[in-house]
């Protein structure tokens, strides 16, 4: 279980740190004041507690899983995605690191295009994953143990990363196309 809590304390300290990258980047590009120092300290912050949750949480996963733990409800489509989400995590986030240099490398080609439906894909994957984990989260510190608790704060995840991901996908993406046209 400490294992679990570990995981479950990195994810949401890199909830909140997306939530912080997300906000920065939506407002550098929508007002194209962009700080690479800025963005690169939020993304690499950011990315460094993901891959800490993901390995913490692959060894409660798939090493110290025991029957005494706490039993989620429904663990079907919701859990399917949530580890599929997570799989697509880890091989999106390498290139997602490194695609405003590609955005640069390949400025102006139809490259750029693809670049940026692979943003738009990534986001999804992130915000996704943020809607599936955030209430499993809140469980696992015991902070949410009533079951209709549990589906207000699923469809309150739902609405919030479906605004983020609306407003990452339309303002950087057409941020990004002004700027790179592909």
């Amino acid at each position: 279980m400490v294992i679990k809590k570990i995981s479950s304390g990195f994810a949401l300290l890199a909830m909140l740190l997306l939530l912080a990258h997300v906000i920065y980047e939506a407002s550098a590009f929508a007002t194209m004041i962009v700080n690479l120092k800025v963005t690169a300290f939020f993304g690499k912050t950011t990315a460094t507690v993901m891959m800490l949750h993901g390995i913490f949480a692959a060894i409660a996963y798939f090493g110290l899983h025991d029957s005494k733990t706490i039993q989620y409800k429904k663990l079907n489509i919701r859990t399917l995605i949530q580890r599929i989400s997570s799989i697509c995590l880890v091989v999106m986030l390498p290139l997602h690191v490194i695609s405003v240099k590609l955005l640069i490398k390949y400025q102006g080609t139809p490259i750029v295009n693809g670049l940026l439906c692979f943003g738009v894909l990534f986001y999804a994957v992130v915000f996704t994953h943020v809607a599936m984990s955030f209430s499993n989260a809140l469980i696992t510190f015991g902070l949410l143990e009533d079951i209709e608790k549990k589906k207000k704060m699923d469809r309150v995840g739902y609405v919030i990363c479906g605004l983020l991901f609306i407003l990452v996908s339309v303002v950087i993406t057409l941020a990004e196309y002004k700027m790179f046209r592909g």
